[in-house]
């Protein structure tokens, strides 16, 4: 085999640098998804260990949110239902709709925090419709941390906001930090919560505590990017082994156009 090889082989520096090329950037999406699977690993783990833990203080004091991710937590606080938002392009098995998140001031402090309070239908996309999601302004919830979202692959891009501009109540994914910056009032701007449990009345806001892409499904694409690098270049091997051959098969063939002797 490695003598074929040596023997067809003839070097393209086109197609070799191709294929490199596309094969380094297939390594590189492989290593990212093997990445994106060791944290949903630990995230699944987090999730079972806490699930039935006793619910932490959120640590305002310190402002070091890190150590809490993922975490189960308690407040207690009142709701600005007035600049509540939503975040849509979500999906549920009731089929596809929005994540509305509200102000909650926290008791104690001047501070608020961003309450994703669960999903609700594709229909409630306007802010007079979500008057009927109202409840008690003065509650005590139980809540998953999370980081703010300051960007996402291929989502568009989040409204430009200020004090001054109009208050924007459709986003495509929590990008708290910019929330914050049109609220007239303090925002941990860092987190957000995923509120746990079901609404006081009726079906939505339903709780949306999920791991939406699966360990199993960023492993699958791991091993699929790491092929895909393997079978570029095959591919570039072979197209610089074939073209020797197939010089040598046109240098053998007979001309289809050439006459044909004829015998008187």
């Amino acid at each position: 085999m490695l003598d074929f090889i040596k023997s067809n082989f003839r070097f393209s520096p086109t197609v070799t640098t191709v294929c490199i090329s596309l094969a380094c950037v297939m390594v590189w999406a492989s290593s990212w998804q093997w990445e994106r699977y060791l944290k949903k690993v630990e995230l699944v783990k987090t999730y079972e260990e806490h699930s039935e833990s006793p619910p932490l203080e959120l640590p305002l004091a310190s402002g070091e949110f890190e150590s809490v991710y993922d975490r189960k937590v308690k407040v207690r606080g009142t709701f600005d239902y007035s600049r509540q938002v939503i975040v849509t392009n979500r999906k549920e098995v009731s089929g596809p709709g929005h994540l509305l998140l509200t102000p909650l001031k926290l008791n104690g402090s001047d501070k608020r925090i961003i309450v994703s309070r669960g999903f609700i239908p594709f229909e409630d996309r306007e802010p007079q419709q979500w008057e009927k999601y109202n409840f008690d302004e003065n509650v005590e919830i139980f809540g998953v941390v999370k980081p703010s979202v300051d960007s996402m692959l291929f989502a568009p891009s989040n409204p430009d906001v200020d004090l001054d501009k109009p208050l924007a109540r459709i986003w495509y994914f929590p990008e708290i930090s910019k929330m914050a910056r049109q609220l007239p009032y303090p925002v941990v701007s860092d987190i957000y919560l995923q509120k746990i449990g079901a609404p006081p009345k009726g079906e939505f806001p339903s709780e949306y505590i999920r791991i939406e892409v699966p360990p199993q499904t960023h492993f699958g694409y791991t091993i699929e990017w790491a092929v895909l690098a393997v079978v570029t270049l095959l591919i570039g091997l072979i197209m610089q082994v074939m073209p020797k051959r197939r010089k040598a098969s046109v240098l053998f063939e007979p001309d289809a156009n050439r006459d044909s002797p004829t015998i008187h």
